[in-house]
């Protein structure tokens, strides 16, 4: 589905509509000895925290004159990203072709379509990343001049803009005591764990953080512990895509921590019941190993933790 679009807009005004998002204790209500800060990412435009990054990446290529006018979009992506970079392309005018897995939820598809954009299905499992990446990279090689890669796992723009995160976050819990203590985040790309840490570091020095990954695709955990890593196909999509991308600084995951599908799935039952609040399994899976965390270590609390995405985005 094509969109017309008579005038761009202007990043002012599609600014105004990221971030800022709410922060939340969610410790009483879930049963938890807390507190356990909540950043409510699925409250941003596309509902996820991807729309952050794109933005970003979208400014830059626009700065340094890769992305014109007439340019065509592309990016590899499980669906957040997707819908994000569809969403603002339509905005500022340029076409847009997300390139993902086969074998994701519809919905991912049909969002990223609904923008205006092309979605070309990779070959591989929902969370098989490396193959869109190849299929991304390929299309882009069939017209150089015409379309241009994003390529998140690469662009330090991914990272940087969730700097800005962390100073929401700084904000929101200033002059509160005590003061952060762990940090609980998973990680695709890695984007977000790095640029949250480097500005969460400035303020709260002792923080720690614990790098959450799917059970069956710990890839970090694995080489920290001297395992040998066999990465399968998972249903918490976003997380422990197989790989680390070259963004992600893991030198800021201080220990990492596993979760499985059925108790990611338990947790984000347990939290739309609670809090009302329709997420997705990647903010159960934050979430149980953060109330993991607190029944056994009380004193890694105060914790924050993400909620990433809608739950409808897993239907």
């Amino acid at each position: 589905m094509e969109h017309t679009i008579s005038r761009p807009a202007e990043w002012r005004d599609i600014d105004a509509l990221i971030g800022n998002t709410p922060l939340i204790n969610i410790s009483y209500i879930l049963g938890l000895p807390g507190p356990l800060y909540a950043k409510c990412e699925f409250k941003n435009p596309t509902g996820s925290h991807k729309v952050r990054p794109y933005a970003a990446m979208l400014k830059a290529a626009e700065k340094s004159g890769k992305l014109r006018p007439d340019s065509e979009v592309v990016d590899y992506t499980t669906g957040n990203g997707a819908a994000a970079m569809a969403w603002l392309c339509s905005l500022r005018g340029y076409r847009c072709t997300a390139v993902m897995p086969d074998g994701l939820p519809e919905a991912r598809y049909e969002q990223t379509r609904s923008y205006g954009a092309s979605v070309i299905k990779a070959d591989g499992p929902g969370t098989n990343v490396a193959a869109a990446r190849a299929r991304a990279e390929a299309y882009v090689t069939e017209n150089p001049s015409g379309r241009i890669l994003l390529n998140q796992s690469d662009n330090p723009e991914n990272a940087i803009a969730f700097e800005q995160l962390g100073l929401e976050i700084y904000e929101q819990l200033k002059g509160k005591w005590p003061p952060l203590a762990t940090f609980i985040c998973g990680f695709g790309t890695g984007g977000a764990l790095t640029g949250t840490c480097r500005t969460l570091r400035n303020d709260f020095s002792t923080i720690r953080t614990v790098g959450v990954e799917v059970d069956r695709s710990a890839v970090l955990w694995a080489s920290r512990e001297g395992r040998p890593a066999s990465p399968e196909f998972h249903n918490i999509i976003g997380f422990s895509p197989g790989a680390i991308a070259p963004i992600m600084d893991v030198s800021f995951v201080n220990e990492s921590a596993l979760v499985n599908e059925e108790e990611a799935a338990i947790w984000t039952r347990i939290i739309r019941e609670r809090t009302g609040y329709w997420v997705g399994t990647s903010s159960g899976a934050s979430v149980a190993v953060a109330a993991r965390l607190l029944k056994k270590r009380p004193n890694t609390a105060p914790c924050l933790t993400f909620l990433w995405d809608v739950g409808w985005k897993y239907v």
